[in-house]
């Protein structure tokens, strides 16, 4: 949640809407700020602190948070590699907590927030 894949998503209004007071005409740009949503103080408690222990048992807005799209899956985009996602994510977290040991070498990351895909500036270095 504290670093997406991508911090921002862009695409083109296929039709005229009318959002919080405002028109989108069919044919802007209109772009998607994942890195501020996924940190709105309006819907998270300390937004800038890595806490999974925040979505244990919380029923959250689901535009509030965008790890793989928003809203429901029957009505808006999700992608379609989403639950193949989260099961690898879910198998890699328990051999990283389970089977390896593990630390940072240098907690402190600084992304590059001006390249697509967000990536270290330098190498993400671990000791194993």
């Amino acid at each position: 949640r504290t670093y997406p894949f991508f911090p921002a998503t862009a695409a083109i209004a296929r039709e005229d809407i009318a959002w919080q007071g405002e028109t989108i005409r069919a044919g802007c740009r209109v772009i998607l700020d994942i890195y501020g949503t996924n940190r709105d103080a309006r819907y998270w408690d300390d937004p800038d602190t890595f806490s999974p222990a925040r979505f244990l048992g919380a029923e959250k807005d689901p535009y509030a948070f965008i790890p793989q799209g928003a809203g429901d899956h029957p009505v808006t985009h999700r992608c379609p590699g989403e639950w193949l996602t989260l099961r690898i994510m879910e198998c890699f977290t328990r051999i990283l907590q389970e089977e390896l040991r593990w630390r940072l070498v240098d907690p402190e990351v600084d992304l590059n927030y001006s390249a697509l895909p967000a990536l270290p500036k330098d190498a993400l270095k671990i000791s194993v």
